[in-house]
């Protein structure tokens, strides 16, 4: 583990979590802040129809703007686009496109860059089937494709810290995954994962270094709080049954070490991310003991709550959850 010897500078935590309602006739997406310490929660007063399968949100520093995914649809064609909500929200006042169908068909990840203005997110374009990393520009407008050219690599993952002002990314060959997938298929074999690679880019998209390659299937990546390590989630064989770890990747020497592993009682975890002291890592999981959220077709899925890892005494403890409903994304800020 990683000696992170700034602990004692960092600020208060605050969880900003996408949460799915569910009811009766409809799903409705809300957004909270948490503080884990003060157990303080906060409606940000945003309430919408789930329209996403991956619905998501960042929040800006002076906590006045939040940007989402959301869907539009337009000549029978459905397009997830990236919004602006402005806080706290004005009666008659709706969310604001920002990206153009034209250019962007799809968006599902998104971190935010205070300093210059700049939302970063996952995305699709338009005859493309590999999802890219993108950036808008809010003074300019301006939406730019990083590698726009590119059809055959993935961007799973990535994270952007203003420590270093760094993107780090998580990215795989299409091409190798279809070979693996093709093969899996005619031995019956288990799928083996593709080569991730972890790459460095500045924050205007120029590529800086590859840090590592790594063969498992990894969900996902986040930068420490001093940008030296990263957070991995992983696994070594994906299946329904699969066993997630979460692992440390030294920055410099591309050096791997497990941070901890998936228990008989948090299971499923994903997401794993520091606190900003880096005491403790909080991270989404599927309780053991919590029951489907319906018997409905669709949602028969168990919800996910955030859990927290204690660094220095390796023991778990429950942070947050509410009843008939789940948690799609959280994102730690401070």
């Amino acid at each position: 583990m990683p000696n992170l010897s700034y602990a004692s500078e960092a600020g208060p935590t605050t969880l900003l979590i996408t949460f799915t309602d569910i009811k009766e006739s409809h799903d409705f997406v809300n957004y909270f802040t948490y503080d884990p310490i003060t157990n303080k929660e906060e409606s940000l007063g945003f309430r919408r129809r789930v329209e996403t399968m991956y619905p998501t949100g960042v929040l800006t520093k002076d906590s006045k703007n939040l940007y989402i995914n959301r869907l539009e649809s337009t000549d029978g064609k459905s397009y997830i686009g990236l919004y602006s909500w402005a806080l706290p929200p004005l009666s008659g006042q709706g969310p604001k496109q920002l990206t153009n169908r034209s250019k962007i068909t799809n968006v599902d990840h998104l971190r935010y860059n205070n300093n210059k203005s700049l939302v970063y997110m996952r995305v699709v374009q338009p005859n493309h089937r590999n999802a890219q990393l993108a950036t808008y520009d809010v003074a300019s407008k301006k939406t730019t494709v990083w590698n726009a050219q590119d059809s055959t690599i993935e961007v799973q993952n990535f994270d952007y810290t203003p420590v270093t002002d760094q993107v780090i990314s998580l990215e795989f060959s299409l091409v190798e995954e279809t070979a693996n997938i093709v093969e899996a298929n005619e031995e019956e074999s288990p799928l083996r994962p593709p080569t991730f690679h972890i790459v460095l880019y500045d924050s205007s998209g120029q590529k800086i270094r590859e840090v590592a390659s790594i063969k498992k299937h990894i969900l996902d990546i986040s930068f420490s709080p001093d940008a030296k390590t990263a957070l991995l989630t992983a696994t070594d064989q994906y299946n329904a049954g699969s066993k997630y770890s979460v692992y440390s990747l030294d920055l410099t020497s591309g050096e791997v070490t497990t941070v901890f592993k998936e228990t008989d009682q948090f299971t499923k975890i994903k997401q794993a991310q520091y606190s900003p002291d880096g005491k403790k890592i909080y991270f989404l999981t599927v309780k053991r003991d919590t029951l489907p959220l319906s018997n409905q077709p669709g949602r028969r899925v168990r919800p996910r709550s955030i859990a927290a890892y204690n660094v220095a005494t390796q023991e778990f403890s429950d942070v947050w959850k509410k009843e008939k409903g789940t948690i799609n994304n959280f994102l730690v800020i401070d």
